[in-house]
């Protein structure tokens, strides 16, 4: 039988929901990644272009299967092949769906320098799919995982760093500044309520001061009281003395 009449029937069933067939996908995909011409790196591109326009098939269905076939895309050269010719998908496709397929499948692969340097080369061929933030942020997965990968000073992280500058120069600002830092919408609302609390807070000292010469006057009262009662008590006992 030949494997690429029917590769793509046969990755479908890496999605099936009986559990047995599934697992028997699986263990055919890895048997065939084994192999020396390495058939699933060599049909990966036409895979990608079957399982994209099949419409039953969902986009997390389709991101699954890709994710458990580019798992086997581990050496460098066969990477960086496959990045350049995925970066060429996208001068003749002007579905957004397919342009996402494609960006997904290159977030997976592991970038090396020589990829990024290409793909800053053939920025012309993806810069107008960079509208979609989907997209946008599957390069940047791109350019993130290659600076994780490389060492503070390396090429890989100076090419993933240039990289990510021109995919944020292409992004469409569409976010307010409220979107962009909602802590400070927050903290503004915050400081609204607080300025609203001030009267009654006010109100409150005001009462209590109230309260405080209310209690002074009594006691002022009862002291004027008590000066006068006393005066009075001298003056008749004076009387009865004399």
């Amino acid at each position: 039988m030949k494997v690429k009449g029917h590769l793509a029937d046969m990755v479908l069933c890496l999605h099936d929901q009986n559990p047995r067939i599934a697992s028997l996908a699986h263990l055919f995909v890895d048997e065939l990644a084994r192999k020396p011409t390495n058939p699933v790196y060599n049909l990966l591109p036409d895979l990608l272009s079957s399982l994209s326009q099949d419409s039953e098939v969902s986009p997390q269905m389709f991101q699954d299967i890709m994710r458990e076939l580019l798992r086997h895309i581990d050496k460098e050269r066969q990477a960086d092949s496959l990045l350049e010719r995925l970066t060429g998908r996208f001068a003749g496709v002007d579905s957004v769906d397919q342009w996402r397929d494609v960006a997904f499948c290159m977030a997976q692969l592991p970038p090396s320098d020589k990829a990024l340097k290409k793909l800053a080369e053939n920025f012309k061929l993806f810069s107008h799919t960079l509208v979609d933030d989907q997209v946008a942020d599957c390069f940047l997965q791109l350019c993130s995982k290659a600076k994780k990968l490389a060492k503070p000073d390396a090429p890989t992280r100076v090419s993933a760093e240039a990289l990510e500058a021109r995919i944020a120069e292409k992004r469409p600002q569409q976010k307010t500044k409220e979107q962009e830092n909602p802590e400070s919408s927050v903290k503004e609302g915050t400081s609204e309520e607080e300025e609203g609390e001030e009267p009654e807070a006010n109100e409150q000292d005001e009462n209590a001061e109230n309260q405080n010469l209310n209690i002074v006057e009594e006691v002022m009262a009862t002291k004027a009281r008590k000066e006068s009662f006393g005066t009075r008590t001298k003056s008749r006992r004076g009387q009865v003395i004399r």
